[in-house]
């Protein structure tokens, strides 16, 4: 059976599943929304490891399509709440009103379109944690979907941690502060990574933004980080 650190990480592949609703209803609030759903792949497993059906690793993002919420007069905030409860904060945090806040400007340089792509979570399997695979398919999501928008954002939460009754708390970052040792350790390297991409945080409201004008580093630089390697 092949280890982690004889297998080539950089060899990974990702399939995405794009997931709209058309726009024939511009009535309807969450046909504004586009999902992404994707899935992370190491070819050169061999199938005693796993199945080859089998992903290794996972991402889900929203893309919600301020331009065309803006086009047809539609409230942003009737949008993001037929969405998720969760997502509502960035609406809290970004907008105000139907527009960004002009405040962000200060934090990330705005992109040329309107549109904001949300990472709602990636998560790797445990026994690929820790060499980098996570963040080079983070740069893979964003090199293939931040174009066309104003900026992208996530909120560094670890997936594990997801799925607490909607409701109990007011945000992800009083969650955070309930977590158990290993958790935190596990939001901060989150943290890291993905300003080691150039995220930055938004008043400390646990939600941090990217723009899309950012240069990128090469997966091959980013595997090449001591930060990563085991």
């Amino acid at each position: 059976m092949l280890s982690k650190k004889k297998v080539d990480i950089s060899k990974y592949e990702m399939d995405f599943v794009i997931d709209g609703v058309m726009l024939d209803d511009p009535e309807e609030p969450r046909s504004f929304v586009t999902n992404i759903d994707g899935r992370i792949f190491l070819p050169e497993l061999e199938d005693e490891q796993t199945d080859d059906e089998d992903p290794i690793g996972s991402v889900y993002c929203y893309v919600i399509q301020v331009q065309e919420i803006v086009n047809y007069g539609v409230e942003l905030i009737d949008v993001f709440e037929s969405i998720d409860d969760e997502l509502f904060e960035y609406y809290t945090c970004l907008f105000s009103q139907n527009r960004y806040k002009d405040s962000l400007s200060e934090i990330a340089e705005p992109g040329l379109g309107l549109d904001l792509l949300i990472v709602d979570y990636l998560e790797i399997n445990p026994k690929w944690r820790g060499t980098g695979l996570g963040l080079i398919a983070g740069l893979r999501t964003l090199q293939n979907f931040r174009r066309g928008c104003r900026y992208v954002a996530i909120t560094p939460f670890p997936p594990q941690c997801a799925g607490w009754a909607s409701g109990q708390m007011e945000s992800k970052r009083q969650k955070m502060q309930q977590l158990d040792q290993g958790q935190d350790k596990a939001t901060k390297a989150l943290t890291r990574y993905w300003q080691h991409l150039g995220f930055k945080e938004v008043d400390d409201s646990g939600i941090f933004i990217l723009s899309p004008l950012t240069p990128l580093p090469s997966a091959s630089s980013v595997m090449a980080e001591t930060f990563f390697k085991t």
